[in-house]
């Protein structure tokens, strides 16, 4: 469709002015050197778009009978909430990038292809190694029992429920930080400003958390970035999701350790983890301790330097294809000169 969403921006903001120098100074603001709606602009429908998209599922979720008093994250309320959210997110992000950007939905990185389960595995890989060696380095330091649990009389279905509930929190969490705002914002001011500017929201927003800690607020800091470059390197959401859900799924189910100051009602083990409060967490969980900032510090120094980690051969044969067509489009669009004189 020829016209879109930015071009309908440009249109009303001359209709309201409805000065033709004062329209050019308006289009400045709101266009960039190369002619595109500028990041902030993008980002502020997207957010709208967002709301839009999630009003409609607001009367479904007072018709559904959902368990609404329980306050554990896991009860029927909650993951029917945060499932239309994501579905709201990434809807909106398809509008964003179909009628903003004019680009393919792959491009926002949130593909089910078989080089997605790939991506998934390296970062539950990634996020797996990082709790072993906080939880390995820690036993070497200090105090630390484990002892079998079970999961209440070995009830591996709960398990598994776990584990597609920890995957459901990591996909929202980084589809909102790691998705269409993040990466408009990177094309904006640059990816290493983007990571610092949305690494630290992340961390800001679990400020509420049960005995949260200045320490605490640096590793999630910190992660924030290790998720951000899990994404900027295989330019795959499905990386960072599967890092962000071992993460929380070996600290919580597993381990049977609060996870971000949060406790679970059941895991496969009872670790206690004793020593130091600086070095290990404290109450708010190993999140808040200077070993796991330390080892993740170091993680993320890897990753950065992993050439190994790299966009999958589909998703940028997907880029090339939108490249390529920008350019014919913007070469038939140019003006052409007539013969010299």
């Amino acid at each position: 469709m020829k016209h879109s969403i930015s071009s309908a921006v440009d249109i009303c903001s001359c209709l309201v002015l409805q000065n033709g120098e004062a329209c050019g100074y308006a289009l400045k603001i709101l266009r960039d050197k190369k002619n595109r709606l500028r990041s902030i602009w993008r980002m502020m429908i997207y957010l709208v778009v967002s709301v839009l998209v999630f009003i409609p599922f607001i009367p479904v979720l007072k018709i559904l009978p959902l368990d609404a008093s329980s306050t554990d994250f896991e009860s029927s309320a909650n993951l029917v909430f945060v499932l239309f959210l994501n579905m709201s997110f990434i809807v909106a992000g398809w509008i964003a990038l179909r009628w903003i950007d004019h680009r393919p939905l792959a491009l926002l990185g949130m593909n089910f292809w078989p080089s997605s389960v790939r991506e998934l595995v390296i970062g539950i890989g990634i996020g797996v190694v990082n709790f072993g060696l906080v939880l390995t380095t820690l036993a070497l330091i200090g105090d630390v029992s484990i002892r079998w649990f079970g999961l209440a009389a070995n009830n591996f279905p709960i398990f598994g429920f776990y584990f597609a509930v920890y995957l459901l929190f990591a996909m929202i969490e980084e589809v909102i930080n790691r998705g269409y705002l993040f990466q408009t914002l990177c094309e904006g001011i640059g990816k290493v400003k983007a990571a610092v500017i949305i690494s630290f929201i992340f961390s800001v927003v679990h400020i509420f958390n049960p005995d949260f800690s200045i320490l605490a607020g640096v590793f999630l800091f910190i992660h924030g970035l290790l998720y951000a470059v899990a994404y900027l390197k295989t330019r795959s959401l499905w990386t960072p999701i599967g890092l962000h859900m071992a993460w929380n799924f070996t600290q919580g189910p597993v381990a049977g350790m609060n996870v971000s100051g949060t406790s679970v009602s059941n895991s496969l083990f009872l670790t206690d983890v004793g020593g130091p409060e600086l070095l290990s967490g404290g109450s708010f969980g190993i999140e808040g301790g200077l070993t796991a900032i330390i080892i993740s510090a170091i993680v993320l120094l890897a990753i950065l330097k992993a050439n190994w980690l790299k966009p999958s051969e589909r998703f940028l044969e997907a880029e090339r294809v939108w490249v390529d067509g920008l350019q014919t489009q913007e070469q038939l669009s140019a003006p052409v000169s007539g013969p010299s004189e």
